[in-house]
């Protein structure tokens, strides 16, 4: 008798502990089944989001191919077939960042230098992501001519550009424009018919100018033709650009 009541009991415990493993750990309504949260279908991922699940995408770059990994901004520009990707190859490696959708090493791009989108000056050199001339940083006003910071706003042999020196009369260099002496007018380049010149301050053409004809200080009394003054006291040979040809 005794044996019969002591089997119950362990009947009754047995079911007892069936029944709570069922209740604890068994499917629950609202939990994900197999992998997969209700009416969420593959590739889409069923994530425990703050303590829920939820249905997330599997181009999603916070769950990007598995629930919480994230794809490094830096590195990638989203997620594509569960992998973080930088434009259409794969994401960038350690040190390099993804700019535009390719690959890039700031600290030595001089397209990308310290950034993406932001180029060095011809002829200077991207170093641990900055711009460089020579080993110096150049100002806003200058440009890297020969390894040399260089002001092409006001130098005369590298005036708007390296190389670009003022020649003839207009020998100084004002804003990035070759000019006469003083800051004057800016000189126009010689061709048939013009002959650009410094009288003072001012650029003059010396093939038509009635009070610089043919040279400066040339006055003419009437008119100026191709460099020849009419009326003037002497005749001066005019410049070549003056001549007439047919």
């Amino acid at each position: 008798m005794h044996h019969v009541r002591w089997f119950g009991l362990l009947w009754l415990s047995l079911v007892l502990v069936i029944a709570c493993a069922n209740t604890q750990g068994g499917p629950q309504p609202d939990a994900p089944q197999n992998g997969q949260c209700p009416g969420c279908a593959a590739p889409d991922l069923c994530c425990n989001i703050s303590g829920s699940y939820e249905c997330v995408l599997s181009s999603d770059p916070l769950h990007c191919g598995e629930c919480g990994k994230t794809c490094d901004p830096v590195t990638s520009m989203g997620c594509s077939g569960g992998a973080c990707k930088c434009g259409l190859g794969p994401e960038c490696t350690a040190g390099s960042t993804c700019c535009n959708g390719l690959c890039k090493n700031l600290d030595t791009d001089p397209d990308n230098c310290g950034t993406c989108g932001r180029s060095c000056e011809l002829g200077s050199a991207c170093e641990a992501g900055e711009c460089l001339c020579g080993g110096a940083v150049c100002g806003a006003d200058e440009e890297c001519c020969n390894d040399v910071c260089t002001p092409v706003v006001s130098d005369p042999n590298n005036c708007g550009a390296c190389a670009n020196m003022c020649t003839g009369d207009a020998i100084d260099c004002v804003n990035r424009e070759c000019k006469c002496p003083g800051g004057g007018l800016s000189c126009p380049a010689p061709g048939q018919y013009v002959a650009p010149a410094c009288c003072g301050a001012d650029c003059v053409n010396l093939c038509a100018d009635a009070n610089h004809c043919g040279a400066c200080d040339q006055p003419c009394t009437s008119f100026c033709l191709l460099g020849v003054c009419f009326g003037a006291p002497g005749p001066i040979p005019p410049p070549t650009a003056c001549e007439f040809t047919l």
